[in-house]
């Protein structure tokens, strides 16, 4: 996993539509990291998570506009989901149903950047 510099430097390449977009991206797989240790999973292993500053530039506008779309309902999604699973009694079942979810999110969001 990159280092929190190493993110930003990343992120400073993109334009401001980009960085957010590359911040969504962190955020939603570190919630999916933390869903999984909410259920008693060891943390997601994202294999190759697609870099933004790598093919953001490339993508036709509607592409970008479906992606800040998707990511900003699934972010949203997470976050409203781990307030739930935090709750007392913490729901080891709540945090599966997300961590399902997330991860189901995210391949859609990354076929964005496959189709292309």
């Amino acid at each position: 996993m990159p280092q929190a510099s190493a993110v930003r430097a990343q992120a400073a390449q993109l334009p401001p539509e980009g960085t957010e977009a590359a911040a969504r991206l962190a955020s939603i797989r570190q919630a999916l990291r933390t869903a999984d240790l909410i259920a008693g999973k060891p943390a997601a292993d994202l294999a190759r998570p697609v870099e933004l500053t790598e093919v953001w530039p490339a993508l036709p506008a509607s592409t970008r506009r479906c992606f800040v779309a998707r990511s900003e309902r699934l972010a949203n999604a997470a976050l409203g989901g781990l307030e739930l699973c935090g709750a007392r009694p913490i729901s080891p079942a709540a945090a599966e149903k997300l961590r399902d979810e997330l991860r189901d999110g995210l391949a859609h969001i990354q076929g964005l950047f496959s189709a292309r």
